[in-house]
């Protein structure tokens, strides 16, 4: 049952088991609910809102790096030579918070080469 099938006897009933905990959710405190402006209560939803859509991207980014990872370590095990090329990162990448050294695109794409041969290879096999 969503909230548009809910029927509610009376208004502070709407208030108390619905706005309330929203707020509550939201980051408003009980007293602010019942004692601030009404407008403040779309000001805290609109923060949560970005606050939410930040986290959402943090998580989305966090999963790629991780499936950048599996990619490198599979295809860092795929190799059937006698001396494999190092894939696998040694040091986890640079996201960023330090300028030291950035993967250049000729360095991401021969990464991306040896990777596909490896599949190819292990694929026909």
């Amino acid at each position: 049952m969503n909230e548009s099938e809910i029927k509610y006897d009376n208004l502070l009933d709407y208030f108390n088991y619905y706005l309330l905990p929203l707020a509550i959710k939201i980051g408003m405190t009980p007293n602010q609910f019942w004692e601030d402006n009404p407008d403040d209560l779309w000001a805290y939803w609109d923060a949560y809102e970005m606050k939410r859509k930040d986290e959402l991207q943090d998580i989305n980014q966090s999963n790629y790096n991780l499936g950048q990872y599996i990619c490198l370590a599979i295809a860092q095990n795929l190799q059937f030579t006698k001396h494999p090329k190092q894939i696998y990162p040694k040091k986890p990448f640079d996201i960023g918070l330090e300028k030291k050294h950035k993967m250049t695109n000729e360095e991401y794409q021969e990464l991306r080469k040896i990777q596909m041969q490896e599949l190819a290879k292990r694929f026909k096999k």
